[in-house]
């Protein structure tokens, strides 16, 4: 379960047509959301917005394809995604370290994330995360994980790509796995 939590939360964090965007429904069911300006200061682009508009196309992972539809708005400050065909929100301020929890009486996770204007062109969005089961639990299910994800977001020509890596290791069962989420959409309008 661990290692479907990450991806969710790595994947879901840019990627949010895809049917494993849940942390969009999940913070609005009671996370908590904070934010830390860093103290590092971006290089100033200039003020086209080449992520604005509306994108779809496929996602690949784990040998699937998946639909994907996302609304982009993008300006000097940040950047919001609106996920078309699962309806969630998320919106990233630039060079802003964005931290979130959940937990209930079975699972929890943390995680913080990062998203970086490398050009105008050119996003970059790395987040690290922990995650499991409360304990008590069963035996089986006793174990935490942490895991680190980078997504690079490049804009070319009306083609929007996105690549996702993500690694994490369960501490418990000692499993380690990589993924990663390749996506090619078209500016839809």
């Amino acid at each position: 379960m661990w290692k479907n939590s990450l991806a969710i939360i790595a994947i879901g964090s840019l990627v949010t047509g895809s049917s494993f965007a849940t942390p969009l429904n999940v913070k609005t069911m009671f996370m908590k959301d904070h934010t830390m300006k860093s103290p590092l200061v971006s290089k100033k682009h200039s003020q086209q917005f080449q992520f604005s508009g509306t994108w779809t196309g496929t996602c690949s992972y784990d040998g699937g394809n998946m639909e994907t539809k996302m609304h982009i708005e993008e300006d000097s400050t940040q950047l919001s995604v609106r996920d078309l065909i699962n309806e969630g929100e998320e919106t990233f301020s630039f060079n802003v370290v964005k931290s979130e929890s959940y937990s209930d009486k079975d699972w929890y996770d943390s995680y913080t994330s990062r998203l970086t204007k490398l050009n105008d062109n050119t996003l970059r969005l790395e987040g690290t995360g922990v995650f499991g089961h409360q304990l008590p639990s069963s035996d089986k299910d006793k174990g935490f994980g942490t895991g680190r994800m980078t997504t690079i977001a490049i804009v070319n020509n009306n083609q929007l790509m996105i690549d996702t890596n993500v690694k994490a290791s369960g501490v418990n069962q000692n499993e380690n796995f990589e993924t990663n989420t390749k996506c090619l959409l078209k500016r839809a309008g």
